[in-house]
């Protein structure tokens, strides 16, 4: 999916989506166009249809100090590299 419009269709099933299951996890990026990580993780947890889905998000390193994910409400995240190098490599 390439934007929160499209996460939030699939997740009601609408439109191409309308035979789509139920996740078991969503996977965010908090910036999409839109809408973005954050606004359908706030939707997700306003609808008692959604909200026992997990989400989870990806955050740049440089909003670790700011970040919204902990007074978000659930919403747990992963820390991105700063850097392509290095992915893929162990020690």
């Amino acid at each position: 999916m390439t934007d929160g419009q499209q996460v939030l269709e699939f997740l009601y099933r609408q439109g191409e989506w309308s035979e789509a299951w139920t996740p078991d996890l969503v996977v965010l990026n908090t910036i999409m166009p839109k809408l973005n990580g954050w606004e359908v993780f706030e939707r997700i947890k306003a609808d008692s249809r959604l909200r026992t889905i997990p989400p989870l998000s990806g955050l740049s390193p440089r909003w670790r100090s700011t970040t919204r994910a902990p007074a978000s409400g659930g919403i747990r995240y992963l820390l991105k590299a700063r850097r392509r190098q290095g992915y893929g490599t162990t020690g």
